[in-house]
């Protein structure tokens, strides 16, 4: 079945390269913080005049600031989340690695290009003979024997 596979997917780096620049079309919501922000600063700003004209006590400012501190640094990390790119190479390393297939071969990834396999009798019970539709619209001819692997395996 990995020859089979291999042969039909014999193409795999173009294949790749369309589904990665499929992957990096797609842009990530952008997520504005700048108004909480802004009011976070202006509360910091507010909280620093109550503390220079003695309206709060040092204590206070601290356990104020630390915490709306905290929120900014949220923000901020939220931000730069949102804000880093889609990691392509290690896609592309994924991608290539399950289209390799390595056995055991991945059974979803074949139910996804498998769309039926015809068995034909061939009055041997020592052997098989397949015919593999895949999804994309290619037919697979095969040969199986009882000990052995693929006998042969021809594309049209």
């Amino acid at each position: 079945m990995v020859d089979i596979f291999n042969d039909a997917y014999a193409d795999k780096s173009r294949f790749v390269t369309q589904t990665l620049a499929l992957i990096q079309s797609i842009e990530p919501p952008e997520e504005d913080h700048t108004k909480e922000i802004v009011l976070l600063r202006r509360k910091k700003e507010k909280l620093l005049e109550l503390s220079l004209d003695d309206l709060i006590s040092k204590q206070e400012f601290r356990q104020r600031n630390e915490e709306l501190n905290r929120q900014l640094e949220a923000l901020a990390s939220r931000e730069k989340k949102a804000a880093q790119c889609i990691d392509m190479p290690h896609i592309r390393a994924l991608l290539e690695r399950e289209l390799s297939f390595q056995a055991p071969v991945n059974s979803e990834l074949a139910a996804s290009i498998v769309d039926r396999i015809v068995v034909h009798n061939t009055g041997d019970r020592q052997r098989a003979k397949l015919d593999i539709h895949l999804k994309m619209g290619r037919l697979v001819p095969a040969e199986y024997g009882k000990n052995a692997a693929v006998l042969c395996c021809k594309n049209s």
